[in-house]
């Protein structure tokens, strides 16, 4: 009872982001990291963030930004008040399940950034992690689970709303072996 009583203490007292879950349909028209990056710095500007700001931070053109911020005006996920930019705080995810051909682009893209940043971005600002281990295929719904609950608590424990420094997470499970599938 006492371990209870406990556990529900601390779960009071973590901070939770609301999950907002984004149809494939609309997924499709943000599957790119740079959309993910952009909306983490509008929902951390506590004042709003302008379209200069947003393109300074980021590298990119000012008009790729305003056209990425159109995109997430129409399924809203952004608003713009006089000339700043506000998002609602809270956690923006989609299915994982679906076999989705902007799913498997968006995991893609992130896969080829960090390879890309493996060579250009210094090692004490990333981290890359691998392992090879055995794991029966009827453990493989269990270890997605542990994955998923990883990204939560993760995000929960280190996710922050006063900062503008915008980094990606990518932690990767699959079979280096051949898996035999039902038929």
């Amino acid at each position: 009872m006492y371990k209870l009583v406990r556990a529900q203490k601390k779960l009071r007292k973590q901070t939770i982001l609301e999950r907002h879950f984004i149809h494939p349909q609309d997924f499709s028209k943000i599957c790119h990291w740079k959309y993910y990056a952009l909306i983490c710095l509008v929902q951390n500007s506590s004042d709003g963030a302008t379209l200069n700001d947003l393109s300074a931070k980021m590298g990119i053109d000012q008009s790729e930004i305003q056209g990425m911020l159109k995109t997430f005006a129409k399924i809203n996920l952004i608003s713009l008040h006089g000339d700043r930019y506000f998002a609602p705080k809270m956690s923006t995810t989609t299915t994982q399940d679906v076999l989705d051909e902007s799913i498997q682009r968006f995991q893609k893209d992130m896969l080829q950034f960090h390879i890309s940043q493996m060579t250009s971005i210094p090692m004490e600002l990333r981290e890359v992690q691998s392992m090879i281990l055995p794991l029966p295929k009827v453990k493989l719904k269990q270890a997605k689970a542990a994955i998923r609950k990883f990204f939560n608590d993760f995000e929960n424990k280190f996710g922050t709303a006063n900062t503008t420094d915008i980094y990606g997470l990518s932690v990767q499970l699959s079979p280096l072996t051949v898996v035999k599938t039902k038929k």
